[in-house]
């Protein structure tokens, strides 16, 4: 029995979806890729040759398969043989402004620049603008591009990726028709789940090599409500730090000068008592009991306090 993917080789490879087409939003994208998954519409496999490459014209649209390079059928890359500028986001699609071609002159340089880079040797400084410094080609295409997951008939949970690309001329666009306008389209209908939309998704070259955040500043304005209670942010606690022994100051040097301690009265030894704190058996707080006098002074005492600098 012939599988879905067999039967789609067996054809002969078509030039394009759709002559003429206008996308105007994801949904008419969806109509399109709908109607090469029920082969209404064919599916590009092949690179555009020279001569199709030199054919495109405003409307063209082009479902193209990607693969991994190891796969039969499919695309690594689309390649269309045209100057592009960088891509904008617009809503759920990239868009693309045709620009100048390169001049014999900048292709030579392009090349030796490719080259030294290859060799690892240093390359001289480009005088020619850069793609996104590039004029815009006078009369010139716009490229849409849109891009989606679809599952496939009798390939279970599998997905595989599609791309739709479409060309327009902007003075031309409100002209064309859309899948509306379609006998083919307008009745197709999207059934749920079919699509995993990717939405705007960048080629290899215009992906970054490291994710790039930016910093964002958001501020949330809300109003609690009777039993609500605030978001609290979580605790952070310091790391210990080492202990540190205690080190005495050093005692300072006085030259040429005598230190000169002032007499501090203090209050007669036998008046500092440490209240003993006990229990009471109703409460069962601890209070301070009658201070008890101190028992009186030895003679080693004396002799200790009657050096101190002190008047008692």
């Amino acid at each position: 029995m012939a599988t879905f993917r067999s039967l789609r080789h067996s054809a002969p490879e078509p030039a394009l979806t759709h002559p003429c087409l206008q996308i105007r939003n994801a949904g008419d994208a969806h109509k399109v890729l709908e109607a090469v998954r029920r082969n209404m519409l064919p599916l590009i496999r092949q690179r555009l040759g020279a001569s199709e490459r030199s054919q495109l014209s405003s409307g063209n649209v082009f479902v193209w398969e990607e693969c991994e390079g190891t796969e039969e059928g499919g695309l690594v890359r689309w390649t269309d043989g045209r100057r592009w500028s960088e891509s904008r986001l617009r809503g759920d699609f990239l868009f693309y402004q045709e620009k100048v071609e390169l001049s014999s002159e900048e292709r030579y340089a392009k090349a030796a620049r490719r080259g030294g880079k290859a060799s690892g040797s240093p390359t001289p400084h480009s005088a020619f603008p850069k793609r996104k410094n590039r004029p815009a080609k006078e009369g010139g295409l716009t490229k849409q591009t849109y891009s989606v997951s679809v599952r496939l008939p009798g390939a279970g949970n599998r997905t595989q990726k599609w791309h739709l690309v479409a060309y327009f001329s902007p003075t031309e666009m409100e002209r064309l028709p859309t899948p509306d306008n379609d006998e083919r389209l307008r009745d197709v209908r999207v059934p749920a789940g079919v699509f995993l939309t990717d939405g705007a998704w960048l080629p290899a070259e215009e992906r970054p090599l490291a994710p790039r955040p930016s910093p964002v500043q958001v501020t949330e304005k809300f109003s609690l409500g009777v039993g609500q209670m605030p978001a609290m942010n979580p605790v952070r606690i310091a790391p210990r730090t080492p202990f540190q022994p205690y080190q005495p100051p050093a005692p300072e040097q006085h030259h040429h000068t005598q230190s000169v301690v002032s007499r501090v009265a203090l209050p007669p030894i036998s008046s500092l008592v440490y209240p003993h704190a006990q229990l009471d058996a109703n409460t069962g707080f601890a209070y301070a009991s009658q201070p008890t006098r101190a028992t009186a002074l030895t003679a080693e005492d004396r002799r200790i306090l009657s050096r101190l600098p002190v008047a008692l």
